[in-house]
């Protein structure tokens, strides 16, 4: 089934991996959303506190097809090899949904202006953080070894 998906693409001449066309939305909305929480923060405006939850809402909708995609490049490119970088970003792929799904439901409960929403957002960012380095380093670290 999902090397169909990829002889598909590269008939129409698309021989790349899919996941890192999709990882930059839930990337780009969770650092939006922290940084737009901050600068709430900083300067007690609420509408940027409503801002960064609706950057959240998106973040964490978008976090599904880009885990399902790095699950295919991941069977399809590395032949389902559990090198460390892969076990570390399935684990805190994994943790990410369940912690931004908590700070939804918290945020639901408790406001868009609550501390803990804001620690939320900044855990959440540190989990996106190491996610890319761990991606960026099976790109370009070049290490496929340490099976």
């Amino acid at each position: 089934m999902i090397d169909s998906v990829y002889h598909f693409l590269n008939q129409i001449g698309y021989s790349h991996p899919i996941h890192p066309t999709e990882v930059h939305m839930p990337i780009g909305l969770i650092v939006g959303a922290f940084i737009l929480r901050i600068a709430a923060a900083l300067s007690r405006r609420s509408l940027l506190a409503q801002a960064a939850h609706y950057c959240t809402i998106l973040a964490f909708f978008f976090l599904f097809p880009t885990v399902l995609f790095g699950f295919m490049d991941w069977q399809h490119f590395y032949d389902g090899a559990w090198l460390f970088a892969i076990k570390i970003k399935l684990f805190l792929a994994s943790l990410l949904i369940i912690w931004i799904f908590a700070g939804l439901w918290y945020t639901h409960r408790r406001g868009v202006e609550s501390g803990l929403v804001f620690m939320n957002y900044g855990v959440s960012f540190v989990m996106v953080v190491v996610l890319g380095y761990f991606g960026g380093n099976l790109v370009y670290g070049g290490d496929r070894s340490n099976a």
